[in-house]
């Protein structure tokens, strides 16, 4: 016997109902809103009027609000991959027990940020970590339920290792006249996002930095108008060291003959 203007009342407190909807004279759709101090436990609910419930004739029906902290700690099995290299995101599966939607992942060293937690099931979570801090060991726990009273997994061990030096196999173009900005390209393998670009000499600065990715890096060079022509040295900087140089040549600026009849 819905009809329109009906809507939902809970017995106790913290639950709000909201979007009340009658789809039929047997079926009503609500949001319910339930506040992080609400009591868990039964309620009871039934329908009515606005600001007039139905009191007689009507069987409640039992609505539970279930406690935002889990009964026992999630416990973690497993972590895949459990190392990476120092500079680059760390995308990993953890596998476990107990993990709920709410679960966080909580590393010691908070020189490493935790990018991402996705909640995939309840064995089952993603994490994306950004691998700042140092080389070497570290731990991170899974923590489940509100922050005050969160029950935490025992802790888990993974490693940062470092990269291997870069290397660099080609830059192109190869050469740039006086007085430009030229846009170089330098191909070579084990380049990390934490890289920076170096020039040897004066009167030419690395400018912005376009495009990168493990095995190339685009950027600017720029070149002043009286630095002094020849031969410079290129070469990408890691936590792990300077690659090998690309060599890349200033030029001096090539004359424009026009030709008279």
């Amino acid at each position: 016997n819905f009809a329109s203007g009906n809507t939902l009342y809970f017995s106790g407190s913290g639950i709000t109902v909201s979007n009340v909807q009658v789809i039929s004279s047997t079926q009503m759709n609500a949001t319910l809103t339930i506040s992080s101090n609400a009591a868990a436990g039964a309620r009871s609910v039934i329908a009515g009027t606005a600001n007039n419930p139905v009191t007689s004739g009507a069987t409640p029906l039992t609505f539970t609000v279930t406690s935002s902290t889990p009964a026992t700690a999630p416990t973690v099995t497993g972590m895949s991959p459990a190392s990476g290299m120092l500079g680059i995101a760390l995308v990993a599966t953890l596998t476990g027990t107990g993990f709920t939607r709410d679960s966080a992942v909580l590393v010691a060293d908070q020189t490493i940020p935790v990018l991402q937690t996705s909640y995939v099931s309840a064995t089952q979570l993603s994490v994306v970590l950004g691998l700042g801090g140092t080389v070497g060991a570290h731990i991170l726990v899974v923590a489940s339920g509100a922050s005050s009273t969160a029950l935490k997994s025992a802790p888990v061990t993974f490693n940062i290792t470092m990269p291997p030096v870069p290397t660099t196999s080609a830059i192109a173009p190869a050469s740039g006249a006086l007085g430009s900005t030229t846009t170089v390209t330098v191909q070579g393998a084990n380049f990390t996002p934490d890289m920076v670009a170096e020039v040897s000499g004066t009167g030419i600065t690395v400018g912005n930095m376009l495009q990168a990715g493990p095995t190339f890096v685009t950027f600017q060079l720029i070149i002043a108008s009286n630095a002094a022509v020849g031969v410079r040295n290129v070469t990408i900087k890691t936590p792990a060291g300077a690659s090998n140089a690309a060599v890349f040549t200033v030029a001096s600026k090539a004359l424009s003959i026009r030709m008279q009849d």
